[in-house]
């Protein structure tokens, strides 16, 4: 199995533990990284599932994402794996250095894919076009919560998360698509190309 289809899995996998995730904390739940409790826990797998992914994709992903995507992706990678194993040190700690700048990483990793998957025509551009409108949706939601309150702009916020999860969903698609493409057909032994 190649590196690109795993790491597709595990994103489209991520996903779906976040929404459990979301639904827990919608019902009155605990939920932090790293936390007590079934929200902690499907969080904590969730982002390190999405970490690992995106390290795999970026390393072995789908010839459909450039260069500049695959980097964004290893970054969000790195990033995130260096947030989530530092998320419960103290603040006295220096470790939390290796916090902030493992958030700023992962952060600089998801605009460098974002721009990069909004720049290459096809699959790739329609899922940064999903994650751009979650993000638009959400950054509505949160200028609307300071007008009209959390009561209206709540659900809205929900709907730009659940977009956004489905435009990381997709890039996730990408790996594997590109996965079972390239894997050998029964009793051929040329592999496809994505």
């Amino acid at each position: 199995m190649r590196f690109g289809f795993i790491g597709g899995l595990l994103i489209i996998g991520a996903c779906l533990l976040n929404v459990v995730t979301a639904v827990i904390a919608a019902t009155g739940g605990s939920v932090s990284v790293a936390g007590a409790g079934p929200g902690g826990l499907t969080l904590t797998v969730a982002l390190a599932m999405l970490a690992l992914g995106a390290l795999l994709l970026g390393i072995g992903g789908a010839r459909s994402l450039n260069r500049f995507a695959r980097l964004g992706l290893v970054l969000s990678g790195i990033g995130l794996t260096a947030t989530l194993s530092t998320a419960n040190v103290s603040v006295s700690s220096m470790l939390v250095l290796v916090f902030l700048i493992g958030g700023l990483v992962a952060w600089l990793g998801v605009v460098i894919t974002g721009l990069a998957v909004l720049a290459t025509p096809g699959r790739p551009r329609q899922a940064g076009l999903v994650f751009g409108a979650g993000v638009l949706i959400a950054s509505a939601a949160g200028a609307l919560n300071n007008v009209v309150g959390a009561t209206i702009a709540g659900p809205i916020a929900l709907v730009g998360g659940a977009v956004i999860l489905a435009g990381i969903a997709a890039i996730g698609l990408l790996g594997v698509r590109a996965g079972q493409a390239q894997a050998p057909v029964a009793g051929s032994s040329a592999a496809g190309t994505d």
